[in-house]
């Protein structure tokens, strides 16, 4: 904290100041003080201290830990994506192009589904103790583009082997889910932190199921998906599209 000058003035040169100093006993200001006034004052003090708490947790001061990002994608046995777009803490770009979620995370232990990347800590831009995760993607099986904009508390995120855990998961009709596991083939292991459903954006639905050309990989995943699409969870999060 900062305090200013300004106000402070001086006593002209020659002026008479007396040099004996005044002690200040608190029992003997707190006795001379009104009792109102000291309940009124006391009061302030505690509100002051409970909006400080309040900033400093929200502002996530001193709990941040110091270490990485492990991110990783996947998607849900019904609904293995194309990624298109993803951005975290700050504004949405392509993503590499030939990047696709699968790994059916709804239906087993492992939920890192695609792999993990390893990255920085980004920056809260904001400064309002959240982290937002914005992106767009395709959903294989029907063609159907979605975007989506959550954010969450970067304090739910699991903390292991000095990085936080930041699983981004993809589910049927345009759900998004936000995760962050430990590191043991457990259900209890699992914490899923928010859950949202997209928004359609059509002008950007396509086929990437058939490019197979493009796609190596792409065969595999489809097939994978019609042998076990039939053990999704139901019903879905988010309700289908009316169109």
């Amino acid at each position: 904290m900062r305090f200013s000058a300004q106000g402070l003035q001086q006593r002209p040169h020659g002026a008479n100041v007396s040099t004996a100093a005044t002690p200040f006993h608190r029992s003997t200001f707190m006795k001379q003080m009104p009792r109102v006034t000291k309940r009124i004052a006391l009061l302030f003090l505690l509100a002051c201290g409970v909006v400080v708490a309040l900033l400093m947790s929200r502002m996530g001061v001193g709990k941040m830990k110091p270490g990485s990002l492990t991110l990783g994608f996947g998607g849900f046995i019904a609904s293995p994506v194309y990624v298109d777009y993803f951005s975290l803490e700050g504004a949405i770009r392509p993503i590499n192009r030939d990047f696709l979620a699968s790994g059916g995370v709804d239906i087993q232990l492992d939920r890192t589904g695609s792999g993990s990347r390893i990255l920085n800590l980004p920056t809260d831009l904001g400064r309002d103790g959240e982290w937002t995760v914005s992106v767009q993607w395709v959903e294989l099986p029907t063609d159907k583009a979605w975007s989506a904009t959550i954010s969450f508390d970067p304090h739910d995120l699991t903390y292991s082997g000095g990085s936080y855990v930041l699983l981004v998961m993809f589910g049927p009709n345009g759900e998004l889910l936000i995760g962050s596991d430990e590191a043991r083939p457990e259900l209890s292991a699992h914490h899923d932190i928010a859950h949202i459903c997209g928004t359609r954006v059509p002008e950007a639905d396509h086929a990437w199921r058939l490019e197979t050309g493009y796609f190596p990989q792409m065969p595999i995943i489809m097939n994978y998906y019609e042998e076990h699409r039939h053990e999704a969870k139901t019903p879905p999060y988010c309700p289908e599209p009316s169109e």
